[in-house]
């Protein structure tokens, strides 16, 4: 055993190197000595030059006077106001570089993170935010296979999104806990909050996903203690791990077994990796060791073999490895046991009757050995790619074909229809379709809670930027209002929807520019329920049944009509990302624990429902696809992901595949060969790949082997012999549509409710028509009596006050009558203005507040320019007669 301990650290310790590597190692210290000195030397007999010129040319006679005399001129020269200038300059610029550098961090007073500003610099910060791990299961530690698979996943998945992660295992009064430690520098603090929270959401669902393992954020006086405590240990070193590269070390493992030991104690082991420069796969790592007792550290390294960095000794300061090594340096151990609280992760047992589906055969000129995937490994997720007619549809029909048989269920999302075609009369499939004879029903306003409306306003928000068609400020806070008045209603459908948009609309009439608003959002949903989308979401409730999966069914979900009818992707985007919404939301309720693989989701033409969305590979930003995608094997549902093109689909789906499977390529091959670890010859034979030839790659293997896919003896159906045997398998079924088209239901809504208005109007004049009758009949009879004689005044008196009872009631007992009868002749002049300058409709409009402009603008227009009198009995008399008069005007 001790001989064995020996050769361990000679593999570790530089001391324990070889002959020619410490001569080596001596003559790069002793040129590097020789040349500081020589620098120095140079350096000083220069300046001494300059300064003692005279005392040169006393030791130096032979030293010319010329030479003395050219020397004095040019420190003269040197000292000129300009140089003083710029010295100045030089020495501000470097106090400034100096502060910045050393400039303390402070805490700031905000609480919604852990912020630290620079004392000198206030309007730079840092953000830092800290994820306890609680203890991992050990159950995955049965294979060996599996733990290098989920280490490499889990380090490249980091790589792609974060570039600076530091993972902390601590040893802390005998609990070992394991933390990450993600810290962000810049101007805007805002904007570094929204970026560390993001990080902090990716980090947590993968190692969820990866670990089984739940997380905890500390809060903020959590974080502050531990950065106390870390900044508070007397002892810090940093330690040596360039050696390791050699030897592919598993260095977390390593460290955790041995700071569990029980000699140690109040130990902290920082594991710092940072990317080198951005969008560079090459990252920086160190390892500093923190303690307050000396023994403990060199107990440590005595025992693990690390040793301190000697920084003069050696030229390289920090190991620089490539991103497909970082599954040596960061992971979890699936040992782990520690965190000083419990939560209860979810975990998914593989079957214990393991079943295998059969891929193909391996090619070296002839076939030869079966190439199987266990069914339990799907869980890890399988891509496939080519081009197309190059065999993919087959090898995943053939897929689907044995995982039916045990009876494993699968919700495949058919694009092109030949999923359909082929197993249309299989007992154990359901299909849908777009409309007739099976049709698929969503309705994306029937949402069980707040959560869901927010996770479909998301879904619609990203299809809408898929297709340059963006909510403004405005759009958004109407259309997001109206959505939640929905989520509220007793009925909850697309039609209550818009009548919520409306009704809205009519109640912020005072806010400027809210018609162009309303349509504005009418243009956008006439977008999103255009005809083709409008037969699968224009209904009044669900018919997606995933209780058929429980029963070990599959789901087919026939959406060629898609294709077919030239519909947009953002379309498909939009009802497929709907649909997954729905079925992971139905897995989570289910909550089945230690099951291993549920489901099966086949993601054809992925490119349409998990696009690589954003240009950038190192954005933490996640669509909803790609953290559904991520949250997929925690829920037990594993994905087969089929597209042409491996630069479409999101890198969240190349991360999280433990099976890759590419035919024929043309497009992206140096990105293929690195990720299935090509060699030469079969990187340029990529693109000469014959029809059903692959190469797959799973996890574990050195290298991709070449392959020919298992000859699928079923074909898909022609359309006509299809859709027969749908419609005798469906011969009757109810379609909830709630209109023909969305602009069918959007004019029916607009008849109904100016129909609706006109009523109210009738029934308001009936009724002040009543009110009238009353008032003249309670008149005595003389007043009733008119002059015979005609008239030549505009409005005279005796006909004005036939007319004064629609105003009486404004005009207060105490107000002079001539006044009020003064008030009524300008309403009529006004009112007999506006029906000479504008046409009924608009007028119409004006009063029902569906135009931009209101009746009382109109109003004030014509007062401002005749100069009349501005009241309240003014404008209301003025309202009533044009309202008289369009009433009037319909009767008639």
């Amino acid at each position: 055993m001790k001989d064995s301990k020996n050769r361990y650290n000679k593999k570790r310790n530089p001391s324990y190197s070889s002959d020619s590597e410490a001569n080596e190692r001596i003559t790069k210290s002793w040129i590097k000595s020789i040349i500081s000195y020589i620098v120095t030397l140079i350096v000083g007999l220069t300046a001494f030059f300059f300064l003692f010129p005279e005392l040169i040319s006393k030791i130096f006679p032979s030293f010319s006077l010329a030479s003395s005399s050219f020397i004095t001129k040019l420190r003269d020269a040197l000292s000129t106001p300009l140089l003083r200038v710029i010295l100045s300059i030089g020495l501000i610029i470097l106090l400034i570089l100096v502060l910045w550098n050393y400039s303390p961090y402070v805490i700031t007073s905000n609480k919604e993170v852990f912020c630290q500003r620079k004392v000198f610099f206030p309007f730079f910060c840092k953000v830092s935010s800290i994820l306890l791990v609680s203890q991992v299961e050990s159950d995955n530690t049965n294979r060996q296979y599996y733990a290098f698979k989920i280490h490499e996943s889990f380090s490249q998945s980091l790589a792609f999104n974060i570039s600076h992660i530091q993972m902390a295992i601590s040893n802390f009064e005998s609990i070992v806990s394991i933390y990450f430690i993600l810290t962000l520098k810049g101007f805007v603090r805002k904007n570094l909050v929204k970026r560390i929270q993001k990080n902090l959401l990716f980090l947590s669902n993968s190692l969820n996903t990866y670990y089984d393992s739940s997380s905890e954020i500390l809060t903020f006086e959590q974080t502050r203690l531990l950065f106390q405590n870390l900044k508070e240990m007397k002892i810090k070193n940093q330690l040596d791990i360039s050696s390791t590269e050699e030897i592919d070390l598993d260095v977390p493992e390593l460290l955790y077994k041995t700071i569990s030991n029980e000699n140690l104690s109040n130990i902290t082991l920082l594991l710092d990796v940072k990317r080198e420069k951005k969008k560079s796969t090459n990252f920086f790592l160190q390892l500093h060791s923190l303690s307050n007792d000396k023994q403990t550290l060199e107990y440590f390294t005595s025992a693990t073999g690390f040793t301190k960095k000697h920084r003069i000794s050696r030229v390289k300061k920090r190991l620089t490895i490539l991103s497909e090594k970082l599954k040596n340096y960061l992971h979890l151990p699936f040992d782990y046991q520690g965190s000083v609280f419990v939560l209860q992760p979810r975990r998914k047992k593989t079957s214990q009757h393991q079943q295998s589906v059969l891929l193909g055969y391996e090619y070296k000129g002839i076939l030869t050995d079966e190439i199987f995937i266990d069914v339990g490994e799907l869980l890890y997720n399988v891509e496939i790619y080519g081009m197309i007619g190059r065999g993919k549809t087959r090898l995943v029909s053939s897929m689907i074909d044995q995982l039916i048989s045990f009876e494993t269920p699968c919700l495949i999302f058919d694009i092109k229809g030949e999923y359909a075609a082929t197993f249309v009369d299989d007992p154990n499939v359901e299909i849908y379709t777009i409309g007739e004879p099976h049709p698929l029903c969503i309705n994306l306003f029937d949402t069980k809670d707040e959560d869901d409306v927010r996770s479909t306003l998301l879904i619609i928000e990203e299809m809408m930027v898929t297709s340059n068609q963006e909510f403004s400020a405005s759009m958004k806070n109407l259309f997001e209002t109206a959505l939640f008045l929905t989520h509220t209603a007793v009925e909850r459908t697309l039609e209550t929807y818009v009548e919520k948009l409306i009704t809205l609309a009519k109640e912020t009439r005072h806010i400027a520019s809210i018609q162009h608003t309303l349509d504005a959002v009418l243009n956008r949903l006439n977008f999103i329920f255009n005809p083709i989308s409008f037969e699968i979401l224009g209904v009044k409730e669900n018919n997606l049944d995933f209780e058929l999966l429980e029963k070990g069914k599959s789901i087919i979900l026939d959406l060629s009509q898609f294709q077919k009818r030239a519909a947009r992707p953002s379309d498909i985007y939009l009802v497929c990302n709907l649909i997954l919404k729905m079925f992971y939301r139905y897995v989570n309720s289910k909550n089945n624990a230690d099951q291993g693989l549920q489901y099966v989701v086949v993601l054809e033409e992925a490119v349409n429902i998990i696009p690589q969305f954003y240009n950038t590979p190192s954005s933490a930003t996640l669509i909803t696809a790609e953290n559904n995608f991520l949250l997929g094997r925690s829920l037990g549902i594993g994905h087969i992901t089929v597209s042409q093109l491996w630069t479409s689909v999101s890198n969240i789906v190349h991360g999280n595949s433990s099976t890759k499977i590419v035919f024929r390529s043309g497009q992206g091959v140096e990105k293929i060969a690195d990720a299935l670890n090509l060699q030469e010859e079969q990187h340029k034979r990529i693109q000469q790949l014959p029809i059903r030839n692959c190469f797959v790659w799973i996890d574990g293997q050195d290298q991709a082997i070449e392959m020919t896919t298992a000859d699928f003896t079923l074909n898909p159906l022609n359309y006509t012999l299809y859709i027969q045997i749908l419609k005798r398998k469906y011969p009757s079924f109810v379609y909830p549509k709630l209109y023909n088209s969305f602009i069918d239901m959007r004019t029916t809504l607009y008849a109904n409710l100016s129909k609706q208005t006109n009523q109210n109007k009738k029934r308001k004049s009936n009724i002040n028509k009543k009110s009238q009758n009353k008032e003249i009949k309670g008149k005595s009879p003389t007043a009733e009596k008119t002059s015979t004689k005609p008239s030549t005044e505009v409005f005279s008196k005796e006909k004005q006050e036939e007319k004064d009872d629609i105003c009486d009631t404004f005009c207060s007992s105490n107000r002079n009558k001539e006044a009020c009868i003064s008030s009524k002749k300008n309403a009529q002049l006004i009112s007999s203005i506006i029906l000479k300058r504008y046409s009924s409709f608009e007028i119409e409009q004006a009063i029902l507040g569906n135009s931009h402009t209101t009746i009382e603008d109109l109003l004030n227009k014509v007062i401002l320019e005749k100069k009349l009198e501005n009241t309240e009995q003014v404008l209301f008399c003025s309202q009533r007669e044009l309202t008289n008069h369009l009433m009037s005007k319909d009767l008639s």
